[in-house]
């Protein structure tokens, strides 16, 4: 989600960055040099509940997981500036690029899915064409990881109490009349 410069007035770049453990390099192909003019330019991420961009998520199978798809651009300067992304296609399944379903992002690029389950299921959305130039591809396609475990077990049934006090009387009763030495063990 970032756009590093490589100095003042070269633009962003990323041939001149030392890559830390954790990094994620987003890659994409576009289909005209002219990319970057159109108002659909950017990189699709996703993003936790906090609105921060994630590859990750956590699920329980048979419960509803809720995502968030977002686009990172730039403003004049180079600074990073992230929207939501409604009305798009968001692709699920237990391979990259090998759909189970699909979603479509609401309004605030956001969308439920119910995975049936559990293990390793895969979110991705594709590059996407512009609005000023519709026949080229203007953005770049991402995805995410979700781990799905397993639904958690029912909780027990809490029993009703029952008063057991008769019984135990009758049972204490009877082994006083006939234990007549009664002894350890």
């Amino acid at each position: 989600g970032q756009y590093p410069l490589a100095g003042a007035g070269w633009g962003a770049t990323s041939d001149q960055i030392v890559l830390e453990p954790g990094d994620v390099i987003s890659l994409a192909g576009f289909t005209s040099w002219d990319f970057y003019q159109d108002s659909g330019y950017g990189f699709h991420y996703f993003a936790d509940s906090e609105g921060n961009m994630t590859h990750e998520y956590t699920a329980e199978a048979g419960t509803a997981c809720n995502i968030k798809l977002i686009k990172g651009t730039k403003d004049s300067e180079y600074n990073s500036v992230f929207f939501d992304v409604p009305d798009y296609t968001v692709h699920y399944g237990t391979e990259l690029y090998t759909e189970v379903g699909n979603v479509t992002t609401d309004s605030n690029g956001g969308a439920s899915i119910t995975f049936p389950t559990a293990g390793k299921w895969y979110l991705w959305v594709d590059g996407g064409y512009g609005n000023e130039y519709p026949d080229s591809i203007v953005s770049a396609p991402g995805y995410a990881e979700v781990t799905v475990t397993s639904a958690a077990p029912a909780p027990e049934t809490p029993r009703e109490a029952q008063d057991v006090s008769e019984t135990l009387d009758a049972t204490l009763a009877q082994l006083a009349a006939t234990v007549t030495e009664p002894a350890f063990g």
